[in-house]
């Protein structure tokens, strides 16, 4: 059965599209970096696989599964903290992201909070500034990696992503 995936518990994100001659296995490859950067870091307690997730919304709409390199923080506070990379690709043209979500209780979900609120209630439960690094150096790692991933996956990543900010200012 697939994992639920809910939009509004995500606080931050990051995409990037390219084209390729094939793309054909792409995903796996990308998925294989990821999995492979966050090993190499041998950061502490780090629950990291390969999941399928439902995207889909609606109870009677179009089902929308597909796999997703999932990791979380096991044994600790932050465990309610995922981070989705995912690969999508239509023709030759495939997106990969980086969705970074905490996971909503049944009254947050009443209450309408969104990603953003429920990670600001994550620092109230940080009892020391060794928490908050704690969940910030992961944060930062997810960041992190997938820059290093995107580089591999897309040698013109740097110079292009330079170029798209100065369209959007």
């Amino acid at each position: 059965m697939a994992a639920r995936f809910d939009y509004q518990s995500i606080f931050q994100e990051e995409s990037w599209t390219k084209v390729f001659d094939n793309a054909e296995g792409k995903d796996d490859e990308f998925y294989q970096l990821v999995i492979g950067e966050f090993e190499r870091s041998n950061y502490p307690n780090l629950e990291i696989s390969r999941v399928e997730v439902d995207s889909n919304t609606s109870f009677f709409g179009k089902k929308d599964k597909r796999e997703m390199v999932m990791v979380q923080a096991k044994e600790s506070k932050f465990a309610k903290y995922h981070v989705f990379f995912s690969a999508n690709i239509m023709g030759n043209v495939c997106q990969f992201a980086r969705y970074e979500c905490m996971q909503r209780g049944f009254f947050n979900k009443i209450a309408s909070f969104s990603g953003e609120q429920l990670r600001a209630q994550l620092r109230l439960q940080c009892n020391n500034l060794t928490d908050w690094e704690t969940f910030t150096m992961l944060d930062n790692l997810s960041d992190i990696i997938y820059s290093v991933v995107m580089r591999k996956m897309d040698v013109d990543f740097e110079q292009n992503k330079r170029l798209l900010s100065f369209k959007n200012k």
